[in-house]
Order: structure tokens, then sequence, then C-alpha cells
């Protein structure tokens, strides 16, 4: 899942202009096609990692909010300014979450004592 820090002051600010972005309620999963609606997935076809499976999960959150975002802005219940800031700040979680996903240097296999077995047994 992507991770937003917010202050507190933009904190308020998405709870009260973006309701349908706080986390999931139980209403939404006595409801599972309610669910989906709102909060697609796609099935991945990379590069099976795990540092790519969850880099992909926050990406497809990271698209799924700026299309809620635009939706609200055009519609007139957000401003311009507001939903440029918001999608400024979901990218900028996006970045890091690249960097400390995909840009992070694997570290080296651990080295594994020498079979002290007998040989043949």
């Amino acid at each position: 899942m992507l991770k937003i820090v917010l202050n507190s002051e933009s904190a308020i600010r998405s709870e009260r202009n973006l309701p349908h972005l706080l986390p999931v309620t139980n209403d939404n999963e006595r409801d599972p096609n309610k669910n989906q609606f709102l909060y697609p997935r796609s099935r991945y076809y990379g590069d099976f990692k795990p540092e790519n499976l969850a880099f992909n999960a926050n990406l497809q959150e990271f698209a799924q909010r700026v299309v809620f975002i635009c939706g609200l802005e055009t519609g007139g219940k957000m401003s311009p300014e507001e939903a440029y800031g918001e999608i400024r700040r979901l990218w900028k979680s996006l970045k890091r979450s690249k960097a400390e996903l995909l840009d992070t240097p694997k570290p080296p296999p651990p080295e594994l004592p020498p079979d002290d077995l007998p040989e043949g047994g």
C-alpha cells in the first residue's frame, strides 16, 4: 500500500474533500462488487519479484487516487491548486517508494558454511 505522510492540516482537508480515499470500511467489504468498482486492481504480468509486486501495487493505487482527484477537481469539489498539491504529494510518495523498492541495491546472498557431512551420508 502506498504510504502517504500528511501533516494534520492536509489530513483534515483530505478527509473532508476526499472521503473515498480513506481506508476501505466494513460496508465496502460486504459488497465486493462496489469495492472492485471503486478500487480496481489489475493482474501483474511482469518480472515476479516481491519488490516489483509491491511497487506495482503502489503504482496502481497512485493511478486510482489521481483519477479520483481529477474527478473531484472536474466536478468543482476541489480547486485546481488543491488537486495539484495532492497529486504532487502522491507523486513524491510514489517516487520514494520506487527508490526504496527498485533502486536500492540488493544485498549479496549470505555465505553458507561448507557442508560438514561425511561422504556418503
